[in-house]
């Protein structure tokens, strides 16, 4: 209360001598610190952008929602994979990326690991300009049942 009185009778001596508007005033100013003190803070939990490159004009970042895009257009080529997540960890100035799916039945594991993390460091150089790449890791969550198609028995006829 002594900080509040304090800064009320600032404001008197400022000629402010409405206790409603004093209050007012207050409240205004309370209420903007606490913006700033919650823009703060959540700055301190955004994802950090990436610094692809830096040219003589200035630099160029990439946010990780773009590089989670390019991954998932690269990765939905494959019809082998289904339900997608990525999760994008930026440490040391290394990008690495973490892709968890379900493939197909009768899928090789080994064939879609190493094609994906070709393609996906192939994209992130050429496309986004990202050179340093740590790991791209394949993390296979569960198996999808293969849908083929059986013939009807009238077919035969």
């Amino acid at each position: 209360m002594a900080l509040i009185d304090t800064l009320l009778n600032l404001l008197n001596n400022l000629g402010i001598t409405n206790p409603y508007l004093a209050y007012l005033i207050l409240g205004i100013c309370l209420f903007v610190v606490l913006l700033i003190v919650l823009n703060w803070i959540t700055s301190l939990f955004k994802s950090p952008r990436l610094i692809a490159y830096k040219t003589e004009k200035g630099m160029v970042q990439v946010n990780c929602g773009a590089i989670s895009d390019l991954v998932h257009s690269i990765c939905k080529k494959d019809s082998h994979i289904s339900q997608l997540k990525t999760k994008i960890i930026s440490k040391r100035k290394k990008l690495n990326i973490q892709i968890r799916l379900r493939i197909e039945s009768g899928s090789h594991l080994k064939s879609i690991e190493e094609s994906l993390q070709n393609e996906i460091r192939d994209a992130l150089q050429d496309s986004l300009g990202i050179e340093n790449i740590g790991f791209i890791d394949i993390i296979a969550t569960g198996i999808k049942d293969s849908k083929k198609i059986q013939p009807s028995p009238e077919s035969f006829d």
